[in-house]
């Protein structure tokens, strides 16, 4: 928060914009706040767009790096910049129009801009991948298999932790992959190459002071690496330039090595509200009259074939994880700690092939409470600029000269931090032998706490697909900050987390609770953004599958699990009326669900369903017919392949299914499509077999049950691809209630009915009516009550 605060007051707003979540964790900035959440933020405006012209040199954004004398320096991004930037960087990689884009970073750097920028010029469709999805590899490859993606652009150490799950090729993109923010190992391409043979690899190097990157270096475009440590950085794009230079501002001879320096149109205009450090790093140009070029500090040399190679930097500016860290802004955060005498801080290799930052500490009177220290930073650091590990010493050592002797600072990998306390169960045991393994450490104990170590988020992400191969269990990426020690984790696991359903997605306001019923069994996740645009006062809770599916022996029973639920419900909301909703198949468990309630004697007062299409017509006339069924598990963009196969070859697979097992069914039927190019190939046949029964049970439980045999109203939002596909709403919903039907049609496509802002606004409102209703009820029963 405080080097939040530092941020706000050097941009100098006039106003913020923001929500109600955000604001209680934004500091008092000296700037007016506006909530989206206020409905009345806009009357009054007009409502056309601003007539406010922009030109080429206004500013575009303002992206804050690491600064060197402690204070974040905000980089000054010009529109020009931008427009040259993305012209440049698609034509360099070749970008075609209707391709599928990813971004895995922080929106508050510019690393994803490539592929934000890129996507949004070239028409093609942008992936926002969130947090937890971007660190798991498991959720990462499913993530890919519904929705596969052509261009990410990525950390190679965030890859390198994702293909340390074990998910291979399934976490690469089909056309390119696009690596940036810090050196590129040889050692990770050839693991690439290995993987995948159709996936293009570029190099992509550049400050934020040149827009998002200035170099491009195309690994088919390699020649000889020999003598390199890292890929080469490459060839400047069309926008930009690049010279190595050497301290007369002379150009160095080929294989000599010099300073990079940069220019071209995606010069930023410098660091805003900083006239002394803007002339210091963007210096006049020795070749072009007026212009200017940047200093990057990085230390590169040409190599024969005309490429720039990096070779480390010139000062103390490092990347840790992809993000420029000035080790500067960490000593003087330390320092300003009131116990701290003196403090440096160096990044040494942390063993693994990347970098650990360690602070070097001298106390003022002896001692020093390190869990204090790491507080201290927490409020006034981000994370990756956290210390991995902290030294105390008596003194610095220094030079003959007097200045810090860095070299002879003492590694800190043989401190221990909390006395020895081992392991005293198997699960212990297990989680302790699987941190020594990650941490490289010889021994860990119970009580002691991963970060603390030398861990860090990346690191992370192979320690938990470790710890779920060996143990099982669902936890995600975010149970090793709330439990980081190995008695916490093992607690977690000890206690079957996550041992409830229900998954707070909103949890403040003062309307009963909206249930969103899981779609997949695997997460809620698909319910975030609806959460969000329901506004304060609605709270938003998930049902999970994962604990109800646990408890399935066999295959998957659709009114089982819907008992399940209703019990959760009801341990949450003693009693109605309810409000419930799901998306695709979490419809159908929905209504399941209602039905329960209703059987129970509660009332349920909304049952919302979005965009869900059961199979129903499939499983009408008892043992479908072996193609129709596989037809509904094939992408729709292949169903017509299917059917466009000779009839022989079709009987050939009916008579191929016929008596056959479900389970076995379903593999035959899988390797048949992959063998024919109808499903992907690099997903095990197995990893049907949970939809499959959940689709066909929801489809014959449909099918059974009594006409009309519910009472609650049912709002149905179909999407227009759905209904342009089968030309009108493909299920009759009042077939299943007495109550009132609702039915609508939201933009977009099956995801866009869950995730768009059209049903967003549209279940805001059906939610809010519904609410005033049943306050003016309330208020009529307290004026007249019933005798």
């Amino acid at each position: 928060m405080h080097r939040l605060g530092q941020q706000i007051r050097r941009a100098g707003f006039s106003f913020l914009l923001t929500n109600a979540p955000a604001r209680a964790r934004l500091p008092d900035a000296g700037c007016a706040f506006l909530s989206l959440d206020d409905a009345a933020l806009l009357d009054g405006e007009p409502a056309e767009d601003p007539d406010a012209p922009v030109l080429l040199d206004d500013l575009a954004s303002v992206v804050f790096t690491s600064g060197s004398t402690g204070e974040p320096k905000g980089v000054a991004v010009t529109h020009r910049g931008v427009a040259s930037y993305t012209r440049s960087v698609c034509e360099a990689l070749g970008i075609e129009a209707g391709l599928h884009f990813a971004t895995v970073s922080t929106l508050s750097a510019d690393l994803g801009n490539t592929s934000i920028f890129a996507s949004l010029a070239a028409g093609g469709c942008l992936h926002v991948i969130g947090y937890e999805t971007a660190t798991d590899g498991r959720l990462f490859s499913e993530y890919y298999r519904r929705w596969p993606i052509d261009v990410l652009k990525i950390v190679p150490s965030h890859l390198s932790a994702l293909l340390d799950t074990g998910e291979g090729a399934a976490v690469l993109p089909r056309r390119l992959l696009v690596l940036g923010g810090e050196a590129l190992p040889f050692a990770l391409v050839e693991r690439i190459a290995a993987l995948s043979s159709g996936c293009a690899v570029a190099n992509h190097y550049g400050p934020t002071e040149t827009t998002v990157g200035a170099l491009v270096m195309p690994l088919r475009a390699l020649g000889d690496r020999r003598g390199c440590a890292s890929v080469p950085i490459g060839r400047p794009l069309a926008n930009a330039e690049a010279y190595v230079l050497d301290e007369r501002l002379e150009p160095a001879p080929a294989g000599t090595v010099g300073e990079l320096y940069l220019g071209g149109a995606g010069m930023a205009r410098g660091y805003l509200d900083q006239p002394d450090l803007t002339a210091e790093r963007f210096v006049p140009h020795p070749f072009g009259v007026g212009a200017r070029l940047y200093r990057t500090g990085d230390r590169a040399r040409y190599r024969p074939d005309g490429a720039i190679e990096f070779m480390g930097r010139r000062d103390h500016q490092v990347k840790i994880r992809g993000y420029r860290v000035e080790i500067g802004e960490i000593e003087a955060r330390v320092r300003e700690h009131p116990a701290v005498g003196q403090a440096v801080v160096v990044a040494r290799e942390d063993g693994a092939g990347g970098r650990a930052i360690v602070a070097y500490v001298v106390p003022r009177a002896g001692a020093l409470d390190e869990a204090a220290l790491r507080g201290f930073l927490r409020e006034r650091l981000p994370e990756y600029m956290h210390p991995s590990a902290f030294v105390l010493l008596h003194a610095l050592p220094l030079t003959a000269n007097g200045k810090v002797d860095r070299r002879a600072l003492p590694a800190p990998a043989a401190r221990r931090r909390r006395e020895y306390v081992a392991p005293r169960t198997q699960v212990e045991e297990a989680l302790a032998a699987i941190w020594a393994d990650v941490l490289g450490r010889p021994q860990v104990g119970v009580e002691d706490d991963f970060f603390d170590l030398g861990g860090h988020s990346l690191m992370a992400i192979p320690l938990m697909h470790r710890i779920q191969q060996a143990l099982g269990g669902s936890l995600s990426l975010m149970a090793i900050f709330e439990a980081p020690t190995v008695a916490g984790l093992a607690r977690l696991i000890d206690a079957g987390r996550p041992a409830s359903s229900v998954v707070a997605l909103r949890a403040a306001g003062s309307r009963p609770p909206l249930f969103c019923v899981d779609p997949t069994g695997r997460h809620v996740t698909a319910y975030e953004d609806l959460a969000g645009a329901l506004g304060d006062d609605q709270p938003v809770l998930g049902l999970e599958l994962g604990p109800a599916l646990a408890r399935e022996a066999g295959a998957p029973s659709i009114r089982r699990i819907a008992e399940h639920l209703a019990r959760e419900i009801r341990e949450r909301q003693p009693h109605g009326p309810y409000r419930l909703l799901g998306w695709s198949l979490g419809g159908v468990l929905a209504l399941v669900v209602a039905r329960v309630l209703e059987e129970q004697g509660e009332p349920v007062a909304f049952l919302g369903i979005l965009d869900t299409q059961p199979r129903t017509r499939v499983y009408a006339a008892g043992e479908p017919d072996v193609v129709e069924e596989l037809a509904e598990y094939v992408a729709p963009d292949r169903r017509a392949a299917l059917f466009a196969l000779s009839p022989a070859e079709l009987d050939a697979l009916r008579e191929r299914l016929r008596g056959l097992c479900e389970v076995d069914r379903v593999n035959e039927a899988v390797r048949w499509a992959q063998a024919h190019g109808l499903v992907p190939g690099d997903v095990p046949p197995a990893a049907f077999h949970h939809r499959y029964a959940l689709l066909r049970d929801a489809a014959l439980l449909l099918n059974g049950l009594p006409p009309r045999c519910l009472g609650a109203p049912i709002h149905v939002w179909w999407s227009a691809e759905t209904i342009e596909r089968h030309g009108g709403p493909p299920v009759d919903w009042q077939q299943y209630t007495a109550g009132a039907v609702h039915t609508a049609m939201v933009s977009g496509d099956h995801l866009a009915a869950v995730q768009g802002a059209d049903v967003h606004v549209r279940v805001r409102e059906t939610l809010e009516v519904l609410a005033l209703a049943e306050r003016a009820s309330e208020r009529a029963e307290s004026t007249h009550p019933s005798h």
